[in-house]
């Protein structure tokens, strides 16, 4: 055995990922870079052993689904200024239409329906609400089912009434609001009177758009969108939040008691709302939470979101609120045995330390075939009756509804015209999106202060999300020893070896230089990356040392030999020109990049725990800032960074396949907001001057650190 095993040491590392495989000992089946997960993978939710453990992994799991859905921070609320008009008395309740903006000049459109006597439900003038979102039906709100399909549901008893089946989505909201709720059921992106982002563009998206990928203007679903993790998904997410908005300004609306149901797509806006806004009392996704298909549409979709994790994951963050789940004979058939065991299991840990928490239910019926039909709508209304506390007789079955037509519902006529459209003012939109989250203004200009220290919290917390680095065991295997001779120095052992990744198989080379006798503890591991094998006899330019001169104890050199191959990302081959679809459930290279260093600064951590870390590389400075940035919040000692990025940014990468491409590289400030993460500690950029680098010079300089930055121009 090495005697590395036993001593503190200085030695050369060389790690190569994907490279070298007469010496690599991976499975290439098993290797994370040979694997394409899909919306269809296998997505099992793990129950914690206790109940602190789930509250830490529940607060970075929300937090994963905001930075995922371009949402961290949250975009300011803007004023909504609602417009309620054409109220429609059915007798029992009422029908209103409504629109208001999300952003300024960004409608949500929809109906509203209320009980007409609210005196019967409520001595104080308060209901309860109901928020719907509709999911993926033809015309979505204005749903009218044809006659052979409406027979179907007849025959099969899914339906009782011709017209609740005409319109289960009308008949939902009906019945919700002759039970004593406030209900605003409205449209998602594309549907019905919500068509500033087309039906085709938000659900339909397949070819990138000429004209709509400008590195300073740009479009969804274009690289410059998701470099900055703006989706449609998050847009939608959006409208569902500023929807709760509304629904809590109305001045008969019990704000501690709402409900929020949906099937299918809309129940995916359901968990997503549920997981990230504490408002809502009870959650009833209906047909959509599952281990198997996560959702199958562009809006269901973006990158980085379950990288890690899945949809019975998102549900759970709801936990403990009461939660109730639909199953049918489609993706969601396996609930009864897959996810809703496990889910159960986290409440219990719930009512271990608390009685009164409501276990969560599901209603399988496996009988019928996707669906939000009537068996499901009672189900919902008895949950409903439960834990909104509606008035009146719990066991009311579903009322015959009269279902009105698109004309009669819409939002938009001659007195107030539908909002004209343009790609322009998409282009306008997805740029205020970050101007509301405080972004744009935030690396405009100088911070001081507590905004520094925020900023540097939000962003570390970000590459969480965008770096998603697999935590995992690492072993050392040794495979060679032979003597080497550098040129000054006594002589070194050299031996070569495999450290492995143990949770996901990642395997790099090792290539170690021991010395002959080492005395004291190690105070300095010196890494140094390269995108090519090491060779021993190659001189290592830069301030900080050269191989020659190290030392012969206290410090230690480590070089990373980070391969480029393969050299582009894979697309999933669906047809379809969406990030979402490939790196909503797989890392980009880049990534895998970042984890080499990553994994080669625990091992050294780990190996020297006092150790301090300097990282230097005259190739592969981007992964480098980013490993260093990652590192930040959870090991101190990478306190030193000499790097060329020659003026590269994320913001300038104008394809998916780009190796360099990394989904929200550019949100947080690019490669300075990376970099102003690091509250200390020596950082060398080669290539880069003061004016390029303005804002981080000023934030440096507003912490008195200024002179840790040194910046060298590249030479002409």
């Amino acid at each position: 055995m090495s005697r590395y095993l036993f001593c503190p040491l200085v030695f050369v590392i060389g790690i190569t990922c994907c490279g070298s495989p007469q010496l690599l000992a991976q499975q290439e089946n098993g290797h994370p870079l040979q694997q394409m997960r899909t919306l269809n993978s296998y997505f099992p939710f793990e129950v914690p052993d206790d109940l602190e453990q789930w509250k830490k992994q529940q607060e970075k799991l929300r937090q994963h689904l905001q930075v995922s859905l371009g949402l961290w921070p949250m975009p300011a609320r803007t004023a909504l200024n609602p417009v309620i008009h054409g109220k429609l008395d059915m007798g029992e309740y009422s029908i209103e239409k409504v629109f208001f903006e999300s952003f300024p000049g960004f409608f949500v459109t929809g109906n509203l329906y209320r009980p007409t006597r609210p005196e019967r439900f409520s001595k104080n003038g308060k209901l309860a609400a109901v928020l719907c979102p509709h999911g993926h039906f033809p015309e979505g709100r204005f749903l009218w089912v044809k006659d052979e399909k409406l027979k179907q549901e007849l025959a099969s008893a899914a339906e009782e009434f011709s017209s609740n089946g005409r319109s289960p989505l009308q008949a939902r909201c009906v019945n919700l609001a002759i039970r004593g709720c406030v209900v605003f059921h409205y449209d998602m992106l594309g549907y019905a009177d919500s068509q500033q982002i087309t039906y085709e563009l938000a659900h339909g998206f397949r070819k990138q758009r000429t004209g709509m990928n400008g590195l300073d203007a740009w479009g969804l679903f274009s690289p410059q969108a998701e470099l900055r993790l703006q989706s449609v998904m998050g847009l939608q997410t959006w409208n569902s939040i500023r929807s709760l908005d509304f629904l809590c300004e109305l001045a008969d609306v019990d704000v501690g008691r709402i409900g929020v149901t949906g099937c299918s797509g809309g129940g995916t806006q359901t968990f997503m709302l549920c997981a990230l806004d504490s408002r809502p009392a009870a959650a009833f996704p209906a047909v959509m939470v599952s281990t198997a298909m996560q959702g199958g549409c562009t809006c269901e979709n973006c990158c980085n979101l379950r990288i890690a994790a899945g949809n019975v994951d998102f549900a759970a963050l709801f936990a403990p609120k009461p939660l109730g789940l639909t199953a049918a004979d489609d993706w969601t058939v396996e609930m009864p045995i897959k996810g809703f065991p496990e889910l159960a299991r986290l409440y219990q840990l719930y009512r271990e330390q608390d009685e009164d928490v409501v276990m969560p239910v599901l209603h399988a019926n496996l009988n019928f075939p996707h669906n939000y039909n009537q068996v499901s709508r009672e189900a919902m209304y008895r949950f409903f009756n439960e834990h909104l506390s509606l008035a009146g007789d719990r066991t009311l079955p579903e009322r015959e509804v009269i279902v009105k037509t698109a004309p009669e519902l819409t939002v938009f006529n001659e007195h107030y015209p539908r909002p004209a459209w343009s790609d322009e003012q998409e282009r306008t939109l997805l740029k205020h999106w970050l101007e509301a989250s405080d972004l744009a203004s935030k690396q405009a200009q100088p911070m001081t202060g507590k905004q520094i220290k925020e900023w540097q919290q939000m962003t570390k917390i970000a590459l969480q999300a965008i770096i998603s680095h697999p935590e995992s065991g690492l072993e050392f295997r040794p495979v060679l020893e032979d003597a080497f001779d550098r040129e000054k120095g006594p002589p070194v052992e050299r031996v070569k070896g495999v450290l492995v990744a143990k949770e996901n198989g990642l395997t790099s080379n090792l290539d170690l230089l021991i010395p002959g006798s080492t005395h004291g503890e190690i105070e300095t591991v010196l890494l140094t990356l390269d995108s090519h094998d090491w060779d021993p006899k190659k001189k290592i330019d830069g301030p900080l040392t050269q191989l020659s001169r190290m030392p012969d104890s206290e410090s230690l050199l480590a070089h990373l030999t980070i391969s480029s191959d393969p050299d582009a990302n894979r697309m999933l081959a669906n047809g379809r020109e969406a990030a979402g679809y490939t790196f909503g459930y797989n890392r980009t290279l880049f990534a895998w990049r970042v984890s080499q260093a990553l994994y080669a600064i625990e091992y050294f951590s780990n190996r020297f725990p006092k150790a301090n870390i300097n990282i230097q590389t005259d190739e592969e400075g981007l992964a480098a800032v980013a490993a260093m940035a990652f590192a930040a919040s959870t090991n101190p000692r990478v306190n030193a960074l000499d790097c060329p990025l020659n003026g590269f940014r994320f913001a300038a990468v104008t394809r998916f396949q780009d190796p360099s491409f990394l989904p929200g590289g550019a949100r947080y400030g690019d490669i300075p907001g990376f970099l102003a993460t690091k509250p200390d500690g020596l950082i060398t950029l080669r290539g880069e001057t003061r004016e390029s680098c303005q804002w981080l010079c000023d934030l440096m300089q507003a912490q008195g650190l200024l002179e840790q930055l040194v910046l060298r121009p590249m030479p002409k």
